[in-house]
């Protein structure tokens, strides 16, 4: 069955947009009344993935494997992990020689908004939403980057408590989301990517007494400057740096050419989990 560029997007958004209302309708619904505030965020992320992993398997018509593939979830985590490490080596130097650990850093903490928020997000964002838009339904980098970013922006606005912290929340989480769609593209779809820099940008945050809230002073900024500028060098000369695997190439060898027929598509997916 034929699946038009116009379809896949509908279909995308659809789900994408089930997941973002999810935490107000449960919060509508009192579960926020039963739960503390880290207990409801993970309770949310954790639907909100499975809503997402659902969408691919309904629409593609596959199981849990395929659907962790079409995700870019089978892609080689080490490297995510050294690239994430070094790239964020001017957050953690400059924080840890000028901040104090903040008290209010836990170990669930750091997991809930550290770990498995991130996590959440890019599986969801990027993973989901911008893939769906820019490699499915072939909208181009900047519409498909775009929509999600914004709304990745205004799911932050509870951070703010005026209108001049909200547009600089805002701004800062959205131009995050366009620069981790970037990051997540340039890594041939290899979502571990994107979510080891988000983990460690956050957790780097949260362990040191920085700011309450994604916005920061001027040197955490500077900080934070030095580590995208860092991510951007070793991400464009990433091919001199890690040798370029086969897995890579193939996760996304197939949208060199135009690819309509749904069914193709399905089996292509199918086949790439079965080989890894």
């Amino acid at each position: 069955m034929v699946k038009s560029p116009l379809w896949r997007a509908v279909a995308a958004i659809s789900v994408f947009l089930i997941t973002y209302l999810l935490g107000d309708f449960l919060r509508f619904m009192g579960l926020r009344a039963v739960l503390d505030y880290t207990s409801f965020s993970l309770a949310v992320n954790l639907i909100q993935m499975a809503l997402a992993v659902a969408g691919i398997m309904l629409v593609f018509r596959i199981g849990p494997f395929g659907a962790a593939k079409e995700l870019g979830l089978k892609m080689p985590a080490k490297r995510a992990l050294a690239f994430a490490f070094l790239a964020t080596l001017p957050m953690l130097l400059a924080f840890a020689f000028t901040s104090s650990i903040s008290a209010k850093a836990t170990s669930l903490s750091i997991f809930a908004f550290g770990v498995f928020s991130p996590f959440a997000e890019e599986l969801v964002f990027r993973g989901y939403l911008f893939r769906q838009l820019y490699r499915r339904a072939k909208l181009g980098f900047w519409p498909a980057a775009v929509m999600p970013s914004l709304l990745f922006g205004a799911g932050h606005i509870y951070q703010s408590n005026n209108f001049s912290e909200i547009l600089g929340i805002v701004a800062i989480t959205g131009l995050g989301s366009l620069f981790f769609c970037w990051i997540y593209m340039r890594w041939q779809d290899n979502l571990w990517v994107p979510f080891a820099l988000h983990c460690l940008m956050n957790t780097h945050w949260m362990l040191f007494a920085v700011d309450e809230t994604a916005l920061g002073g001027w040197l955490a900024n500077i900080a934070r400057l030095a580590t995208v500028l860092a991510a951007i060098l070793l991400t464009v000369y990433k091919d001199k740096i890690w040798k370029r695997l086969h897995a890579e190439n193939a996760n996304v060898a197939e949208f060199d050419t135009e690819l309509d027929d749904n069914a193709s598509i399905t089996n292509r997916i199918r086949l790439a989990g079965q080989a890894t």
